[in-house]
């Protein structure tokens, strides 16, 4: 059963349901049988590569908050990061390009390392507030989960992986996602939002009892002959 993830690395809510989603795959009897495929999804394509505004004026600017009303929200997410489990001082993000980052990703994921990759990205915006366009700091967190350091400076050095980023969000376009996080079931179900861990059980459940029922194989007979 395939899931496929739109997310971006500067959406605090991507990194909850990350881990809601992780708690309910945890508990899933059919996990083994889960193939995941991360898709880019930047919620600022213009963004340059080094931060011109905090969150604050972010939300003030972007979202139409008062400053009263952009750190109440502001608190809320760190909120929902602490009830997740996760670290989130989202006050101290540095708002730059996250395609970078993608592009790195989809390159651990060649090596198998895309999930440990996964994980560095999202605790170094949200918890060490680094930056993510940054080819250095992505060059360490490589590193770090076992990638070669220089082939990933090569790497983000180049074009490559770009034309598949760019790829993954018309594809979001096409299918009318317009907000991360998205989960989307065997190309059938979408869960969008920082859902609670029980509905991303029930929605994996769901659809894998449906995955089951349509690739039932029984005795058969073809041009060949039977089996």
């Amino acid at each position: 059963m395939k899931i496929e993830i739109w997310s971006d690395y500067a959406c605090p809510f991507c990194y909850v349901a990350k881990r809601h989603f992780e708690q309910a795959l945890a508990e899933f009897a059919g996990k083994d049988d889960v193939q995941i495929v991360h898709k880019t999804f930047r919620l600022d394509p213009n963004a340059g590569d080094t931060p011109s505004y905090s969150m604050l004026e972010k939300l003030q600017k972007n979202y139409g908050k008062s400053r009263d009303e952009a750190v109440s929200m502001m608190k809320y997410i760190n909120q929902a990061g602490e009830r997740a489990g996760v670290e989130i001082n989202v006050e101290n993000t540095q708002n730059t390009n996250t395609l970078n980052a993608h592009r790195l990703l989809k390159f651990a994921e060649n090596h198998g390392l895309g999930e440990a990759l996964n994980d560095k990205l999202y605790f170094a915006y949200f918890a060490k507030n680094q930056n993510l366009a940054d080819k250095s700091v992505l060059a360490d967190l490589a590193e770090q989960i076992g990638l070669n350091r220089d082939e990933s400076i090569r790497m983000l050095s180049s074009d490559e992986y770009v034309d598949e980023c760019l790829a993954d969000e018309q594809e979001a376009r096409q299918k009318g996602i317009q907000a991360v996080p998205m989960f989307v079931f065997d190309e059938k179900y979408g869960v969008s939002g920082a859902q609670p861990r029980e509905l991303f059980l029930q929605a994996l459940t769901q659809s894998y009892d449906e995955h089951q029922a349509r690739n039932l194989v029984g005795a058969s007979c073809g041009i060949d002959g039977c089996e």
